[in-house]
């Protein structure tokens, strides 16, 4: 690991911190910068969560020494696009490329609103012993009562995953394609692989599958394996 290498940002997915992305590698790597979209901050306006979590973001990297690069996960992709696109506008150069791990909803409607389907939502905020069978639309209903009673994190998280639902971000007009490049897992028991290879094939980014870590790349990936794969394939 050279330290001259680009700075890559970490934006978490769904109820997750920054800190958890690759951690043993961001303790020794200064080039990877681990940043939060702070939850439970008041909005001025009536923008949606995920337009005000990337606001955030930018904010956070805009004075940063740029050129720059982007990993987001999860949720965490299309709060990145939103950042990207304040970048863009208001610092023209400072985010070279975006990287997609397991990527949620972009690019325009998909198949189905699956943000929706209680099997998606429960298999979130349900414990893994509850009984998949028992994950209901009766179930969902039951979260959005409880909604209040999660911590703040997993809270707005929730929110801004109901009140999105499909096309959560649209990819801005101007984005060169070629800036952009996701890896997804076959197995990926969150984001089904359909949505995922609709959803390339509609913004035309190139996809690129991985093996082996489900939904949870950045959490399972202890020894940098996958990230140094990204950082060579897209020359970080």
């Amino acid at each position: 690991m050279t330290h001259t290498q680009t700075p890559l940002v970490l934006i978490p997915g769904a109820g997750r911190l920054a800190c958890s992305l690759w951690p043993l590698q961001a303790l020794v790597d200064p080039t990877l910068i681990p940043i939060d979209y702070e939850r439970g901050l008041q909005n001025k306006t009536k923008a949606s969560l995920l337009h005000h979590y990337g606001k955030r973001v930018y904010r956070k990297i805009r004075d940063l020494k740029g050129p720059l690069d982007i990993i987001g996960w999860s949720m965490g992709f299309p709060v990145a696009l939103s950042a990207l696109k304040h970048a863009d506008k208001h610092r023209p150069g400072l985010v070279r490329k975006l990287v997609g791990i397991n990527p949620g909803v972009y690019g325009g409607k998909p198949l189905y609103n699956f943000h929706l389907d209680p099997r998606y939502v429960a298999q979130i905020w349900y414990s893994t012993h509850v009984d998949r069978g028992t994950r209901t639309n009766t179930a969902v209903k039951r979260i959005r009562k409880r909604i209040l009673k999660f911590n703040y994190v997993c809270r707005e998280d929730v929110r801004a995953m109901m009140e999105a639902g499909d096309g959560v971000v649209k990819v801005p007009t101007h984005l060169d394609p070629e800036r952009v490049i996701i890896y997804y897992s076959p197995e990926d028991s969150i984001i089904p692989i359909h949505i995922t290879e609709h959803c390339a094939r509609r913004a035309n980014f190139k996809a690129v599958a991985i093996h082996g870590y489900d939904h949870d790349t950045p959490l399972l990936d202890t020894e940098g394996i996958v990230l140094e794969r990204i950082r060579a394939d897209c020359n970080i």
